[in-house]
């Protein structure tokens, strides 16, 4: 579990691309995204203990789009009550600014996703998103764009946040898309490996200005 999460620190902060030393430590006072909200169609509030196995199914049935990430085998419902625990923080983060959020159905209560989310990474007025996940039965509905529109419009409303960023693959393609349909258009960085292969990784981080 240690390596697991080891990997997923490693891999946002090789995403990010930037080394932050103890800045992150002054920035206790920013406020955060509300941990209960709303869109037309879902329910989206801060994760619980018990919804681990829930989460844990929901990233199994996004394994491939993980692996395309260069993330695979990390996952177990042991992992999320960890991150909901202690969260999945940056170097030198502090929990207080990372969030990870259950999204659930107006109409059913059923939970279909979720997000992770840290509040001043890679730098202060930056709202950088970790992970965003849609149970695969609930994919190519627009859940996710409605998601992603709601998040924006509740960063919008706070003062500190300024812009939001997100680190996608190369080889996630599909991901690639929703994003840039997401109006994540600027390229902000870019990271990886010197030659394509099956062993390899690139990516980008995709900027959205509020």
């Amino acid at each position: 579990m240690q390596q697991a999460l080891y990997s997923r620190k490693k891999l946002l902060h090789y995403i990010a691309g930037v080394e932050r030393g103890n800045d992150m430590k002054k920035e206790r006072d920013v406020n955060t995204i509300s941990g209960n909200w709303t869109t037309s169609r879902l329910m989206i509030s801060n994760s619980t203990i018990q919804e681990s196995r829930a989460l844990y199914k929901i990233a199994q049935s996004c394994a491939e789009f993980l692996e395309l990430e260069g993330i695979s085998g990390i996952f177990d419902p042991s992992f999320f009550e960890h991150t909901i625990e202690h969260g999945d923080l940056p170097p030198d983060g502090s929990k207080d600014l990372y969030s990870i959020q259950t999204m659930r159905l107006k109409d059913s209560d059923g939970i279909i996703g979720y997000a992770e989310y840290y509040h001043g990474y890679p730098e202060k007025g930056i709202l950088w998103i970790n992970s965003l996940a849609v149970h695969r039965d609930f994919q190519c509905r627009g859940f996710g764009r409605e998601f992603v529109a709601g998040l924006m419009e509740k960063a919008r409303r706070l003062m500190n946040i300024e812009e939001i960023q997100v680190g996608v693959s190369l080889k996630n393609w599909p991901a690639v898309k929703f994003w840039v349909r997401c109006d994540f258009r600027e390229i902000v960085r870019y990271w990886g490996d010197d030659r394509h292969g099956p062993r390899t990784n690139a990516g980008l981080v995709l900027s959205l200005k509020l």
